[in-house]
């Protein structure tokens, strides 16, 4: 077998951003949303809704393309865990949590400039959508984003304000853009509009706030039925039957190591197979004693220790011999 050692000049290492369609069918947009009757019994249930494409109790093989759940800092929206402290809930447990994740500090408030008001509002309540990790596998891609949504008092479309200069922003959870209204079908936030918030994209983390009492105005929810129920499945789904669409798309930064392998021409023109070698130690074919021709397959990449670590399959058989020479570029990607 013929080896050539590779130096620096023959790896080159290249990265690029790749956009990929989000949810589990090839495509950008969800138009259904359907939850598990079984989640919603179970303990999960008390904490987080996971939504499907498809109906899991009618398809087998459903899978999750985003878990939404209900925040409160006064408890308000789900059932306490002991009705002698009342306050003590989950929702009360998640808006804790989703402190800590991004503001990375128990004390702080989440403020959004919503409901037309001038500068930010300290927000006590507020939706969350959890894209799945398989769905997203880096991160979410900013400047894709259309959340259709629509209530008894008319309808809302949401984009991020990634396209506005200087809207970027980092919080603990990385990167945050503010959820603005958009024009339908489109991810173009509104001129007029742009300074008014209705919460966050955290695309770092696969994640979008939105603000329960900005959207409630907006588009006219029933706010007192959720207080009421005490119930987190009422909460969600309070949100849940606003959604028309959602339209979003992941990014994935792909590495690439591009090796190249040149074969000189007076290199690689024999060919190793044993059966080319007769019993007595000579070539079965007197012509490839002074004008062999081989065919390279194959390229095999090995580490110093001569370990196999990768293979490069050629589409067809490259002839190969004094006058010829080959460059191969293989690419590894990771």
């Amino acid at each position: 077998m013929a080896y050539n050692t590779l130096s620096s000049e023959d790896i080159v290492l290249s990265s690029e951003a790749v956009t990929t369609p989000m949810w589990s069918d090839g495509t950008s947009t969800l138009e259904t949303f359907n939850t598990s009757s079984i989640q919603v019994m179970g303990l999960s249930g008390d904490y987080y809704l996971d939504i499907y494409r498809v109906d899991p109790g009618v398809e087998t093989g459903s899978v999750v393309e985003f878990a939404c759940t209900f925040a409160d800092k006064y408890g308000s929206g789900s059932a306490p865990y002991d009705e002698q402290v009342p306050e003590n809930t989950p929702s009360r447990t998640i808006f804790g949590q989703y402190r800590s994740l991004v503001l990375g500090d128990e004390e702080s408030d989440f403020y959004f400039e919503g409901s037309g008001s001038v500068g930010p509002v300290s927000s006590s309540y507020f939706w969350v959508i959890n894209i799945d990790r398989a769905r997203y596998k880096e991160s979410l891609m900013p400047g894709t984003l259309i959340l259709e949504l629509s209530g008894s008092s008319g309808s809302l479309t949401l984009v991020d304000n990634s396209t506005v200069q200087g809207s970027t922003r980092y919080l603990d959870s990385g990167q945050v853009f503010n959820l603005v209204e958009g024009v339908s079908g489109s991810v173009v936030p509104k001129a007029d509009t742009i300074s008014v918030s209705y919460g966050y994209l955290l695309p770092d983390i696969g994640t979008i706030l939105i603000d329960g009492k900005s959207l409630a105005d907006k588009i006219g929810l029933n706010m007192n039925s959720i207080w009421s129920s005490g119930s987190m499945d009422t909460s969600i789904y309070t949100f849940i039957s606003t959604l028309q669409s959602f339209t979003l798309q992941a990014k994935e930064t792909v590495t690439s190591n591009y090796i190249f392998v040149r074969a000189k021409n007076s290199e690689f023109n024999y060919s190793m197979n044993p059966s080319n070698i007769t019993s007595t130690g000579e070539l079965r074919h007197k012509i490839m004693a002074n004008s062999p021709e081989t065919y390279i397959t194959t390229i095999g990449l090995y580490n110093s220790t001569n370990d196999l670590v990768a293979v490069a399959k050629l589409s067809r058989p490259l002839p190969k011999n004094f006058t010829k020479e080959a460059l191969f570029r293989i690419k590894l990607d990771y």
